[in-house]
């Protein structure tokens, strides 16, 4: 019950900011650091659990691994050579000594490639220098332990540059949130470049009036299905396009407009194809 109350703060949090609740914690952090940590400092029996000091353990364990014992340069060196081994083999036959690829009961292919272990380590390290290294912050910021860290050896240089690299990214999600906007597209009178294309348009139905082509179309490439009623507008005497009059994601919204204006140019007869296709589609996204 509470892990899924804060799932659904978390969610929330994340509609209305554009940011993970990570980020915001790091916004956090950055706050305390630039007014002084020492507002935000917390009892040590506050992050105990029981008699289990928590804070203390996170602050060994992000030492640890955020010391000069482990600094980042070399993991990023090493994360490259990596890359640079798997591009080398996937050059050569080293490869064909995988597994080959295998399909299972439940309708799914597996196999292996190097581009996915590259991302899949990419995401590793972006797991340990970006949401990891924000928690152990959090952790010295509460625990007044920061001053500390950065009085050891070699720390504060990578304590700057993941302060750094953490920030620069927040700065772009800043930016992009701020900027960026995703809206239905509007697209009545909206130009089909080309109707033709079978592995982007679905030609449901078409009729002729007057050297005017119509055409009841399904958009293949999308999600979700959507279809279209579009037609033939002239230019010029020579130049002619074809743009969308309505579109809908109700098959039978399109089909009566389409009939509707065929109806409208004497052609008052349904066509077979449009039948066919109509029980075909139908059937098809019952299945879907």
């Amino acid at each position: 019950m509470i892990l899924s109350s804060l799932s659904r703060i978390e969610k929330k949090i994340e509609e209305i900011t554009g940011l993970s609740t990570i980020d915001i914690i790091y916004i956090v952090d950055l706050v305390a650091i630039l007014f002084d940590t020492n507002r935000f400092f917390v009892s040590h029996n506050q992050l105990k659990w029981g008699n289990f000091d928590v804070g203390n353990l996170l602050c060994t364990l992000g030492i640890s691994i955020y010391s000069r014992r482990m600094p980042i340069l070399i993991c990023i060196v090493i994360y490259l050579a990596i890359i640079f081994i798997l591009f080398l083999f996937d050059k050569t036959n080293i490869f064909n000594f995988l597994p080959k690829e295998t399909e299972y009961t439940d309708n799914t292919v597996g196999g292996y490639n190097p581009v996915l272990a590259i991302k899949r380590l990419a995401k590793i390290m972006w797991f340990i220098y970006h949401d990891m290294w924000i928690i152990f912050l959090t952790v010295m910021i509460l625990t007044n332990n920061l001053q500390a860290y950065l009085s050891m050896q070699g720390n504060e240089v990578n304590y700057y540059l993941l302060l750094i690299l953490n920030f620069t990214y927040l700065l772009f999600l800043l930016i992009k949130r701020l900027f960026q906007y995703r809206i239905p597209r509007y697209l009545h009178h909206k130009k089909i470049d080309d109707i033709s294309n079978e592995t982007h348009y679905l030609i449901i139905n078409r009729f002729e009036f007057k050297g005017i082509h119509y055409y009841f179309v399904k958009d293949l490439l999308l999600d979700n299905p959507l279809f279209y009623f579009a037609k033939e507008v002239s230019l010029d005497s020579t130049n002619k396009i074809t743009i969308i009059v309505n579109s809908s994601r109700n098959f039978e919204e399109i089909k009566y407009e389409f009939n509707a204006e065929m109806n409208s140019r004497g052609l008052d007869h349904m066509s077979k194809l449009t039948n066919e296709l109509a029980i075909l589609l139908k059937h098809n996204d019952n299945f879907s």
